[in-house]
């Protein structure tokens, strides 16, 4: 009894005395040959691979070595640290440096971040090349504690970077404001300056994160919020700098909820106040980037604009600020919205249809049944009438193909491409992909957002 050995174009039986080779296994025709003749062959086969490989790799160093740019090892952009804590007390600021390692000779373009309360430092765009790693500088204030996510926009992609700031023993805005209540019960010498510098005609920055901060609608509500927790107290709320932008009714809402705009007793700019302060003025905003090295006893830093944080110097009667606050105008305050609809423009309703998404689990019951205990099965509804009618919808909803309908939530066919025809005839067209999870949850929107821990709560099979 022989045993089998293929080796193609051969197959060969080897006996104790001799091999039989069958040339063509389609034939009956065997060939009887020797045992030395045999492994000869077989031999020269296994030398002949050897040098074709040789030959073959030779061929692909010399070319790669011809080009001008040798392929790299690897595309992805690095940035270090990829998790870094800062600690700061409210309204202080530190500095921090990132370093980024590109696969060959790029430029790092932009700088995208979860919060207002980090800024680049560095001048940008920045060139970068393979031996020496780019270093960008940030800014950070300490306004609104929790984990911010920083994207790095570069020639080779995007890279993340997460900071996770902590202020102290600070709370939100809404806990903040209470302190400073508390600050001041009993004192009847200071009277609080609640100040929004360079608002711009920012109308809201999206509502959705609860590490989001500023918005009219969240401002308009503010000096109605601290009668309330104040008990009474009597305050100011000021606005100072750009504040309509191209929305020309903005400060009427605000004015109307009780803001003032230019009040004569402030001024503003980079320089310390010295002799060019007014008068009659009591307070300087002091609008760098960065606070003074030497602060004049009028000075008041204004770390953010846009509405992010309101910037709260306690007045002293007929003195100087007696002390700073700084109170980020984030998601635990109250708002009115009714302001957000004074200064929106009337759009037209987004035509919605509220459907369940049954069709698809006709067949695919437990992707089904993932999806009605998620949150997108109930999007639509996290969204107030106001907030129907601008971009949000845009993410709370999904697109009907071929129509301007859009289906109440997020739904199978804003995630899956090409699910409409896939349901139509499910035999001949299938899925043609997925959506990206962060062309809703990206970094304004969604600061935290973690695609892999997002993930593991609406994960399906089919």
């Amino acid at each position: 009894m022989g045993i089998w050995v293929y080796h193609s174009p051969l197959i060969v039986k080897c006996d104790r005395h001799y091999h039989t080779a069958l040339i063509n296994p389609s034939s009956p025709i065997l060939v009887t040959i020797s045992c030395s003749i045999v492994r000869y062959l077989l031999l020269s086969m296994q030398l002949m691979r050897c040098f074709l490989l040789i030959v073959g790799l030779c061929f692909a160093v010399e070319a790669n070595e011809a080009t001008d740019h040798p392929i790299p090892t690897s595309a992805a952009v690095v940035v270090s640290p990829v998790w870094q804590a800062v600690q700061l007390a409210n309204g202080q600021v530190a500095r921090i440096s990132l370093s980024i390692l590109m696969p060959s000779v790029g430029n790092v373009y932009a700088i995208e971040g979860s919060c207002g309360c980090i800024r680049v430092v560095s001048a940008l765009p920045m060139h970068v090349d393979v031996q020496h790693p780019g270093v960008i500088d940030l800014q950070v204030v300490g306004l609104a504690a929790g984990v911010k996510t920083i994207r790095v926009l570069t020639d080779h992609g995007p890279a993340t970077a997460t900071i996770d700031l902590h202020i102290g023993t600070e709370g939100n805005g809404r806990s903040m404001l209470g302190q400073l209540a508390e600050r001041i019960k009993g004192d009847q010498r200071l009277t609080p300056w609640f100040i929004i510098h360079d608002l711009r005609g920012s109308v809201r920055n999206c509502g959705c994160s609860a590490g989001s901060l500023g918005g009219i609608d969240y401002l308009a509500a503010l000096p109605r919020q601290w009668h309330e927790i104040s008990q009474g107290r009597p305050a100011r709320f000021l606005l100072t700098g750009v504040i309509d932008g191209d929305r020309p009714t903005m400060s009427a809402a605000l004015i109307d909820a009780g803001w003032e705009r230019h009040p004569v007793d402030v001024t503003q700019g980079d320089a310390a106040p010295g002799s060019n302060m007014a008068l009659d003025a009591r307070l300087h905003l002091w609008t760098s980037s960065s606070p003074p090295h030497a602060q004049h006893a009028s000075d008041l830093w204004i770390p953010l604009d846009g509405g992010a944080v309101a910037a709260v110097a306690l007045m002293a009667d007929r003195g100087f600020p007696d002390s700073t606050w700084y109170i980020p105008i984030d998601r635990s305050l109250d708002h009115d919205e009714q302001a957000l609809r004074s200064v929106i423009p009337a759009q037209k309703p987004v035509p919605v249809v509220v459907e369940e998404a049954t069709s698809c689990g006709a067949c695919h019951a437990a992707a089904q049944k993932a999806w009605d205990a998620s949150r997108h099965a109930h999007a639509w509804q996290t969204l107030t009438p106001a907030q129907r009618q601008d971009d949000c919808a845009s993410c709370h909803s999904s697109p009907r193909e071929h129509t301007d309908v859009r289906e109440a939530n997020v739904t199978c066919i804003g995630c899956h491409q090409g699910s409409t025809k896939h349901a139509q005839n499910p035999l001949q067209s299938r899925t043609t992909g997925t959506t990206d999870c962060r062309s809703c949850h990206d970094a304004k929107r969604v600061p935290d957002f973690d695609p892999v821990a997002a993930w593991l709560r609406v994960q399906h099979g089919k």
